[in-house]
């Protein structure tokens, strides 16, 4: 009978262990791989990955010791600007245009490399603007070009940098201006062949601009890289009186100082490479 007993047990061992086993052990994590926690790109939702650990503790060594010594980045800004325009809206005023904005949503993007604490880099801030009334309307465009140089100040883990800086502006706007009183024409000849009722007004200065940034620098365990996220502020004095063009820039005229980027401040975000 115990014979009997042992030989049935052995038998279901048989049966029900190995399945068993086998379940166990693929629910246990692999000896050479890490899991984290990440946000899905598809779904949005927090899920776990597993990647080498090895390849990971690899590359947070090497990222951490590049990055000490430099580092580049290029970043997309979304933000506020402020422009100094009232030299052209006295014009307009006068003219019986509408006159333009001076605050103004804006967008860009731009880069930097940096050498131990030492940064150079390049931003661009683009907006535009228009108004407009029955008989007339008033279109400005403006883009502007930052180049700073920079001093970077990071906390001692090295996942903060707050960075003054100090370089040149580049602005320009481009003011169109439309009488639709003017505009006889309904078809393409005659636009062409009928009296002119929009013309454009270029305008280009120089300025110095003194900017604070403050960057955050988040390790993305999934690419293995270094993002930034930060704010960058920037005020902009005008040198000079600026430069006033017509006829696609081969005629140059006189008219009001302005300031096409007197102050922005921007939301940044991009990659670390």
């Amino acid at each position: 009978m115990k014979s009997l007993l042992f030989a049935a047990g052995g038998l279901l061992l048989l049966l029900l262990g190995p399945p068993s086993f086998c379940q166990a052990q693929t629910t246990m994590p692999q000896p050479d791989t890490v899991r984290i926690r990440h946000i899905s790109p598809v779904s949005g939702d927090m899920v776990e990955v597993a990647i080498d650990s090895v390849a990971f503790i690899k590359a947070v060594a090497i990222n951490e010791v590049l990055f000490k010594n430099f580092s580049g980045q290029a970043f997309f800004g979304l933000g506020f600007a402020a422009a100094q325009y009232d030299g052209l809206n006295n014009l307009l005023r006068a003219s019986e245009y509408p006159e333009v904005s001076e605050n103004q949503l804006s967008y860009g993007g731009g880069g930097s490399f940096r050498f131990k604490r030492f940064v150079l880099g390049m931003e661009g801030v683009v907006y535009e603007t228009k108004r407009e009334t029955a008989d007339r309307k008033t279109a400005l465009s403006s883009s502007n070009v930052n180049n700073y140089l920079g001093y970077a100040w990071f906390n001692r883990a090295a996942t903060t940098c707050f960075m003054p800086t100090v370089g040149l502006t580049y602005g320009s706007a481009d003011i169109t201006l439309t009488d639709k009183t003017q505009n006889t024409g309904t078809t393409a000849i005659g636009v062409l062949t009928g009296p002119a009722y929009s013309r454009t007004l270029h305008y280009r200065s120089t300025g110095l601009a003194l900017g604070a940034h403050y960057e955050f620098y988040p390790f993305d365990a999934v690419v293995l890289k270094r993002c930034v996220i930060g704010l960058h502020l920037t005020y902009t004095a005008r040198l000079g009186q600026g430069r006033y063009y017509a006829d696609d820039f081969k005629q140059k005229v006189s008219g009001p100082a302005l300031n096409p980027l007197l102050f922005s401040a921007r939301g940044v975000v991009g990659f670390v490479f």
